[in-house]
């Protein structure tokens, strides 16, 4: 009997199976609801958010078309495109105007539609953010994730582009994974977990490499797609299909936007004339190098928007910019700067696709190079009505005396005929001079002087034999040193008579029983060669230094004319110099003499 006690008492106690069993399911059924709980609310948050980021590629691919057709108000083809993309895309879509209006919506009749301007998506969207925000939807009756994109035109929200999905497709989803996820970890507790290590590690490889090239997105590279990956879940996949086709299309229009700019900023870039353009209200719009040229401001492309006076210290511009408002019309106006160069605008206004104003476009010249010719011209021809004036006056006179008969004595009558002559003499000089004048300048333009290579020995001993006779007269000593000779590509002829002209000159302001030295004078550094014409004449004045190579100017005027010389010598030798290619220049120092210096250039051959 004790024995049969004893046997059941064993029996009655827990088996290692019962004992473990209720712990391990209750640790199973703990760890599995843990991970169901787990499992289901990272699976709803990652569905939650893939439709998101969806929603919102979705939007900021639509809203530029959505904004064009705003724009022009052409609320029928809006309605037909929001339409068609929802079908694409299976996505409710609706356009909101800032007043809370739809006027768009895939999903329900937009008349029917009430105030969606409280909406809390649609109140962040028009404050200029986009909106992210999961809901119930009272006009669909049902959970729903709204993403809303504001639409900018000219930096103000225009309208809000809203996206969103109905959350009704994620509660099958749900369960079904909770049913499989019930059944495979009851059957296959320990392979479901490394399964499940190795599909978020994959899962997370996934997202890693999206993310990567995402930031890649972000920096504008768009030349390499995300790989797509067999093993990807389907929302993965459908993550990298929608991103690549994004990046697509984003690296198209970037590439299309920037081809426009560069082409633009080329054509703008290579123009001679300075563009400017400002909005209405003052601030930069564009412009180019050029214009910051004329006024002498760094160029940048930082500008754009800035007050134009803190950019150009210039009230002229801002004058004529008020001129053109005022008359709507395009206007020309010539201003000076302070830097001496004169501009040529023209002003009109600029108009946007509406037709309001835009701003003005103001298009610069220079005309320096014009208004000094003009100038130029003006006080030549005063210079050379007056220079002729004086001589014609006087042979005048004097002809009027004698051709009145009041003239007795032969010495008298002999005296007015000399005066005569000396001015008739003067007009000849003044007028050879002003067509050999015209003559360079002609020559100067059209590149068409004739240039041989020839050593400059010969040229300047002819000039100073031909004034030999001239200086013995004032019994001047005229000494030429030619030793630094070297070959150089000139006009014998007018290099010539540059020299003489300055031995002429030199002899006729020299005194009596002086100096005069005609020298070369290579320079091996610059490859340059001097003729340098020195005297020992009275000198000049610093205050004349700078002007004596002007046309008819003259230190000495009534001295000038008295020795008969036309004003234009020395304008001649300076153009003879810039025809070579080579300039011309004075030292003196008053009551020791005065040296000219003609510079040419050596040429490569020697």
């Amino acid at each position: 009997m004790s024995g049969n006690i004893t046997i059941k008492k064993i029996m009655r106690k827990p088996t290692l199976f019962r004992k473990l069993f209720p712990k391990f399911l209750i640790l199973s059924l703990t760890g599995f609801l843990a991970l169901l709980y787990l499992g289901r609310y990272h699976f709803k948050n990652f569905y939650h958010d893939e439709k998101t980021l969806h929603l919102k590629n979705m939007a900021t691919v639509l809203k530029k078309p959505v904004l064009g057709y705003i724009k022009v108000k052409d609320i029928k083809k809006l309605r037909g495109f929001i339409d068609q993309r929802a079908r694409e895309s299976q996505q409710r879509i609706s356009v909101i105007l800032i007043d809370g209006r739809v006027i768009a919506d895939s999903s329900k009749n937009p008349d029917l539609l009430d105030d969606h301007g409280k909406r809390p998506e649609v109140i962040e969207a028009l404050k200029g953010n986009v909106a992210r925000i999961r809901r119930f939807s009272d006009s669909l009756n049902e959970d729903s994730i709204y993403v809303a994109v504001p639409l900018f035109d000219n930096g103000k929200v225009l309208a809000v582009l809203r996206h969103s999905y109905t959350t009704h497709a994620l509660r099958p989803a749900l369960w079904s994974y909770t049913y499989k996820v019930f059944w495979g970890t009851m059957i296959l507790g320990v392979l479901f977990t490394i399964l499940l290590t190795l599909t978020s590690k994959r899962v997370s490889s996934s997202l890693y490499r999206i993310q990567e090239k995402a930031s890649d997105y972000a920096l504008g590279n768009f030349s390499e797609s995300i790989p797509v990956n067999s093993n990807d879940t389907f929302e993965i996949n459908s993550l990298v299909h929608s991103l690549n086709e994004m990046a697509k299309k984003l690296g198209s229009l970037f590439k299309k936007i920037q081809g426009q700019r560069n082409e633009r900023e080329a054509i703008f870039s290579g123009m001679s004339e300075g563009v400017l353009s400002v909005y209405m209200d003052g601030g930069i719009f564009h412009l180019n190098e050029a214009v910051c040229n004329f006024f002498d401001v760094p160029y940048s492309h930082d500008y754009k928007g800035v007050p134009l006076l803190d950019v150009f210290d210039n009230n002229q511009i801002y004058y004529f910019i008020d001129q053109v408002k005022e008359q709507s019309s395009v206007i020309e106006e010539e201003i000076e700067l302070r830097n001496g160069k004169y501009l040529q605008v023209h002003g009109s206004i600029l108009k946007q696709f509406n037709g309001d104003d835009l701003g003005i476009l103001m298009v610069f010249n220079d005309i320096t190079r014009i208004v000094k010719l003009e100038n130029h011209r003006k006080d030549f021809v005063a210079n050379v009505s007056h220079e002729l004036r004086t001589p014609l006056t006087s042979i005048h006179g004097y002809v009027d005396i004698l051709l009145a008969g009041e003239i007795d004595s032969d010495e008298t009558r002999n005296e007015f005929l000399l005066i005569i002559k000396r001015n008739s003499e003067r007009l000849r000089q003044i007028t050879e001079d002003l067509l050999a004048l015209s003559e360079l300048d002609i020559e100067r333009d059209q590149k068409s002087v004739q240039i041989e290579l020839t050593e400059l020995a010969p040229i300047i001993e002819n000039a100073a034999s031909a004034c030999e006779a001239k200086a013995k007269h004032k019994e001047i000593n005229l000494k030429v040193d030619s030793k630094g000779d070297a070959l150089v590509s000139v006009n014998s002829r007018l290099i010539e008579q540059a020299v003489l002209n300055l031995i002429d000159n030199a002899i006729k302001y020299s005194d009596e029983k002086t100096n005069i030295s005609i020298t070369l004078r290579p320079n091996e550094v610059e490859k340059t060669i001097s003729i340098v014409v020195a005297d020992q004449g009275p000198g000049i004045s610093k205050v004349h230094l700078e002007r004596i190579f002007e046309r008819f100017y003259s230190v000495d005027k009534a001295r000038c004319r008295e020795l008969g010389g036309s004003g234009l010598g020395l304008s001649i030798v300076k153009n003879i110099a810039l025809v070579h290619e080579g300039s011309v220049h004075a030292e003196s120092v008053e009551g020791e003499g005065s040296k000219f210096t003609i510079t040419l250039p050596i040429s490569h051959e020697s």
